[in-house]
């Protein structure tokens, strides 16, 4: 098989981006911005706290833009022919073939994101790309895949 890059939906990893950055944004500024407390100042205090929160947000816009970036070209997977290789920046997450013992269709389909059940009972979560080969690819190569009662079976503390 070989071994290229596959990307992530763009669309959903901006989404998920633009959330988690708005939360940090909200949070920044409530730790150091003026806290929209524009009335009752004085001219000086309120062009102090204008010039912090313009601050605060150009510093905030160029790293969440630096960010994306780095987000959108180190993030990707490498199907091989024994395993998924989930490349996030310097990081390889590897999943074997044969340690993957569910795959909740019904959440992929519905979530557009994969989710997986390892032999240890750990969930992963994977946002799928925009063919779906890593879901198709899955479904094909995995052996030892599960039935949800004969999963449930296996590990009954584990919500599906």
């Amino acid at each position: 098989m070989e071994n290229k890059r596959i990307y992530p939906s763009r669309k959903k990893l901006i989404t998920s981006f633009i959330i988690v950055a708005l939360i940090i944004l909200l949070i920044i500024y409530l730790a150091f911005g003026s806290r929209f407390n524009y009335f009752n100042k004085s001219p000086e205090e309120l062009q102090s706290s204008i010039i912090t929160d313009v601050i605060i947000l150009v510093i905030w816009l160029i790293i969440c833009g630096l960010f994306l970036y780095v987000l959108l070209i180190k993030n990707y997977y490498v199907l091989t022919n024994s395993s998924l290789v989930h490349v996030r920046f310097t990081k390889e997450l590897v999943y074997e073939f044969n340690d993957i013992l569910y795959i909740d269709e019904e959440y992929t389909k519905k979530h557009k994101t994969l989710l997986f059940y390892t032999n240890k009972g750990d969930s992963r979560f994977l946002i799928l790309d925009k063919e779906n080969i890593i879901y198709t690819t899955l479904l094909n190569k995995c052996k030892n895949l599960l039935t949800r009662d004969q999963f449930h079976v296996k590990f009954p503390n584990i919500k599906l």
